[in-house]
C-alpha cells in the first residue's frame, strides 16, 4: 500500500504517524437514567491528512458500533 502510493517501503513509519488519530467514547446521562453514547474520531493535522490522502484512507467523524 505504501510503495503503491510512493511513500517508500516503511509501512512502520506510517502505522506510527496514524497511531495520531484518537477514538473518544462520549457518555452523556440524561434525566431519565439513559446514556447517550458517541464514539468520535479526532481530525488528523494537515500533514497527516496528506498522508492519508495518499493511501486512500479516509477518517470517518463518528465511529459506527453497528
Amino acid at each position: 500500500m505504501c510503495k503503491r502510493a510512493g511513500l517508500g517501503n516503511e509501512p512502520r513509519k506510517v502505522v506510527q504517524e496514524m497511531r495520531r488519530i484518537i477514538l473518544n467514547d462520549v457518555i452523556l446521562p440524561t434525566r431519565q437514567g439513559n446514556e447517550i453514547r458517541l464514539s468520535c474520531v479526532t481530525q488528523p493535522d494537515k500533514h497527516l491528512s496528506i498522508l492519508m490522502e495518499k493511501l486512500k484512507i479516509r477518517v470517518p467523524k463518528r465511529w459506527s458500533n453497528n
